[in-house]
Parts: C-alpha cells; structure tokens; sequence
C-alpha cells in the first residue's frame, strides 16, 4: 500500500483439489493453469510469518493426513507454517454452493466497515445450519468445511 508492504491477514484460494489420504505426497491444489500446488508450499511459505487465516475452497484438502508419523496434507502444513487457522472442505463440494459458503463466510466474518467480525466457530456452525435434508437435492457442502484453529478468532477489518 503507497510503496510499503502489506500485512496479510486472510489468504483466499477457491480452486480445484485432490487428495489421497493413503499418500498425502501427491495431495494438490490446482491453479488456474492446472499446475498443482502441493501442501508443504505452506509449510515453508514465508507469508505464514504473517499468521493470516488461510481458507481452502477445494475439494477435499480439509483431509488430515500423516506421514512418517507427523501431520501432513494441508491443515498441518499450513499450521506449522505459522497460518493462524485453516479452513477447507474435507470431501468434493458443489461449486456454487462453495462460492455461496465463502460469501456466507466472509460477510460475517469480515464487517463491511472498520470493525470485528464474529467468531470464525460460530459462524461455520451457522453455515452448517443451513443444510436441509429434507430438500429435494440437499447440498452436504454446507456440512463440509472443517476448520483448523481457535474457534473464537475473529477477523478485524481496519
């Protein structure tokens, strides 16, 4: 901002995933160009020094995993990172209804003026209500996010 560098406190990917719990070496996201991007970037990614919020919106990368007996996949990744809390679906979600989560999300989360959000817990846990099995074609995605993290976060837009 104005030539100084920003201090990032959400970082937003809504994207296409991939993982297999039995090899969580091969678990990736997908950029725009299909380039996969696997889950140790955030290990070692020099913005989880900054502690932003990192929300997942693709298929299944909410999936804890382990390898040599350690956490692995994109949760733990991003938390040894130093990513203040993580957010993804654990199983495959319809796309509209995933855009529609992370608008739910983020206009609760983040006020439209200065000001803080609502705890990040209560508002996956008002997401979650909105699943209706009684409708004709419910949509388990409302169900599908997992969040990583202290439950009583919130966000505060300056």
């Amino acid at each position: 901002t104005d030539g100084q560098s920003a201090k990032v406190r959400v970082v937003h990917f809504a994207c296409h995933g991939a993982v297999d719990p039995g090899h969580p070496e091969y678990s990736c996201i997908y950029l725009a160009d299909d380039k996969p991007l696997a889950p140790d970037v955030f290990h070692t990614a020099a913005l989880g020094r900054q502690t932003p919020l990192l929300f997942l919106n693709a298929c299944q990368v909410g999936t804890g995993e382990t390898m040599l007996g350690d956490y692995a996949g994109f949760a733990g990744g991003s938390l040894r990172g130093g990513f203040r809390g993580f957010i993804a679906p654990l199983w495959s979600v319809n796309d509209e209804v995933a855009r529609d989560v992370a608008k739910l999300f983020y206009d609760a989360a983040l006020p439209k003026r200065a000001g803080t959000g609502q705890a990040i817990g209560a508002i996956l846990r008002e997401i979650r209500q909105k699943y209706d099995g009684e409708a004709d074609h419910p949509h388990s995605t409302y169900l599908a996010y997992v969040y990583y993290g202290h439950p009583r976060l919130k966000l505060q837009r300056a």
